[in-house]
C-alpha cells in the first residue's frame, strides 16, 4: 500500500516553539454574557434533571457572521411539560410557555404565537386575522397539541435537532449557558467578529 504525501525534502531534523507560542496556546475563545449569537445545534441528547424531571439538552455552536460555527459552544436544556413514568407521582413541570417559545424560534410558522386579545374582545392570530374567542381557544388548543406532538418526536428522536439554526442569548459565559433561543435577534445586530475575540485569561 502506498500512500500520497507532500514532498520529504524540506523536513526540519527539529521543531521548537517560543513563549508567543504558548502564549497563544493559554487563549481561549469567550462569549459574552448577555450577548445574541445567530447559532446552529451541533449536539442533542435527552436527559433527566435532578429533580426527575425529563429535559432534552442541545449544544449550539455561534456562527461568525460569514455562518462558520466558532467556539466555544454553548449549552441548553429544555426541561419538559411531561410527566416522568420512571417517577410515579412527581410533579409534571409547567413549562409550556418555554417549549412553545423554543419551537416558535426554529418553526415560527408551524408553531405560531398564540392569539391575542384585543381592546374590543376580540383576538388577532399570528397571521393577523381577527376571530372571536372561541375560535382563538380552539386554535391555542391546537397550537399547544402541536407542541407536544413536537417535543415526542424529539424525545424519540433528539438527533432530528441537529443542524436547526436560530438566534441564541447567552446568559452565563463561565457555564456557557443559551438563556433563550429566538427567531430574530431583538437589536437587529448580527453578531461581529470581535464578539468572539474574549479570552478566559
Amino acid at each position: 500500500m502506498s500512500f500520497e504525501t507532500e514532498t520529504n525534502s524540506d523536513l526540519p531534523a527539529e521543531i521548537s516553539y517560543s513563549n508567543e507560542d504558548l502564549d497563544r496556546d493559554m487563549v481561549r475563545p469567550k462569549l459574552r454574557a448577555n450577548t445574541v449569537y445567530r447559532g446552529k445545534v451541533a449536539f442533542a441528547n435527552k436527559v433527566v434533571n435532578k429533580s426527575g424531571s425529563l429535559a432534552i439538552e442541545t449544544v449550539w455552536n455561534p456562527l461568525d457572521p460569514d455562518g462558520k460555527p466558532r467556539s466555544p459552544s454553548a449549552r441548553h436544556k429544555l426541561t419538559l411539560p411531561f410527566a416522568n413514568p420512571n417517577k410515579p407521582g412527581g410533579k409534571v413541570p409547567d413549562t409550556m410557555g418555554f417549549c412553545h417559545d423554543y419551537l416558535n424560534a426554529l418553526y415560527p410558522t408551524k408553531f405560531p404565537k398564540y392569539p391575542r386579545r384585543q381592546k374590543d374582545g376580540t383576538y388577532l392570530t399570528a397571521d393577523g386575522q381577527t376571530v372571536n374567542k372561541e375560535t382563538a381557544v380552539s386554535l391555542e388548543r391546537q397550537i399547544k397539541k402541536s407542541v407536544r406532538d413536537q417535543i415526542q418526536s424529539y424525545w424519540a428522536n433528539p438527533a432530528d435537532l441537529i443542524g436547526e439554526v436560530a438566534y441564541i442569548l447567552i446568559e452565563d459565559t463561565e457555564w456557557r449557558g443559551v438563556d433563550k433561543v429566538m427567531t430574530e435577534c431583538p437589536d437587529g445586530l448580527e453578531p461581529r467578529l470581535s464578539d468572539f475575540a474574549d479570552t478566559n485569561y
